[in-house]
């Protein structure tokens, strides 16, 4: 590899054909061991007339080698061997190196030289931290008033004053137009009563009706009587039951209705009485009918375990006996 660097190195000097006094850089001179390895060397340093300068950057001599011309080294000088220049030893001309001398004083202070054009702009530096805030400036002077801006949206209702003090009464108005008629009352009545012993037996059979044969007060024709012991509520709607009747032993009453499918005991509507000397039965209750024309009585229960017995006169002497009554009155509520 030594030897194909050399050769290189030599034919390209060779065919660069400078003449004159040489300036090369790094130039390595091989030893020669033949004619033949250095011929082409002597050949090329021959053509190039010896007698020129050499000047040479790091120049490298391995073994022994001859030089004729001058030899000028600027940089690094590696011999290996001996180098001749024109026949004189190159050890003879050159002594050996002694130690490093002493650092000498400093020179003085050459002179300022020119200023150089200036550089390039350098990129932009980090944004530094912001700095203290300045103190206020004064006050400048009050501009002049600007036009008029467009009306802000309409704020919150605020909350509620007290009450202002009450004022004088005034005058009286006229009179308002006279109201729509309002919802007829109870127009619908109608008033039924027996007289003892003559309008009703004595003993009434379990599930039988009392009999009010007389009729009493009454207004409208919804209410009407059936028969002795029954009556037509003519609407559907709500009416209200009073009845009242001396009977002469515990006893039971009840408001019967039929609405077309025969007779059903109401027993929201059931008064009775307690021992062996009976009483007066008195009730008032109510009735929802759903059907028009509904039949309604009232009974002796069908559930009772005895006939019910009927007093003729009570609170009389026996001078004068005058008949007690039992009385059924019925109202249309709606």
């Amino acid at each position: 590899m030594l030897k194909k660097t050399t050769i290189l190195l030599s034919f390209l000097l060779f065919q660069s054909s400078i003449h004159g006094d040489e300036q090369v850089k790094n130039i390595h001179i091989p030893s020669c061991y033949s004619e033949n390895e250095c011929g082409f060397f002597r050949y090329f340093t021959s053509y190039r007339a010896l007698v020129k300068t050499l000047t040479a950057t790091n120049l490298t001599v391995t073994k022994n080698t001859y030089l004729k011309g001058n030899l000028n080294i600027e940089g690094d000088a590696q011999i290996n061997g001996s180098l001749t220049i024109d026949g004189v030893p190159l050890n003879s001309i050159i002594k050996a190196t002694g130690p490093q001398g002493l650092k000498g004083d400093k020179g003085d202070a050459g002179d300022t030289g020119a200023t150089g054009p200036a550089g390039a702009t350098g990129p932009a530096g980090e944004t530094g931290s912001q700095g203290l805030q300045g103190a206020a400036g004064a006050t400048g002077a009050t501009g002049s008033v600007g036009p008029q801006g467009p009306q802000g949206l309409k704020g919150d209702t605020g909350d509620t004053g007290p009450a202002g003090a009450t004022g004088h009464t005034g005058a009286t108005g006229a009179a308002g137009a006279t109201g729509a008629t309002g919802a007829s009352g109870i127009v619908n009545y109608a008033n039924f009563y027996a007289l003892m012993p003559s309008d009703n037996s004595s003993n009434i059979a379990v599930g039988g009706a009392i009999s009010f044969p007389q009729t009493g007060p009454a207004n409208g024709n919804i209410i009407v009587r059936a028969s002795a012991s029954t009556f037509t509520l003519t609407n559907i709607g709500t009416y209200e039951v009073f009845f009242q009747m001396y009977v002469g032993a515990a006893s039971q009453l009840v408001v019967g209705l039929d609405s077309g499918s025969g007779v059903v005991e109401q027993w929201q509507t059931v008064v009775g009485t307690k021992g062996l000397t009976g009483g007066q039965l008195v009730n008032s209750c109510f009735i929802t009918t759903t059907t028009a024309n509904s039949i309604l009585s009232i009974r002796n229960p069908s559930t009772a375990g005895a006939v019910l017995s009927l007093l003729t006169y009570v609170g009389a002497n026996i001078f004068n006996q005058t008949p007690v009554s039992a009385t059924l009155t019925i109202k249309q509520l709606s």
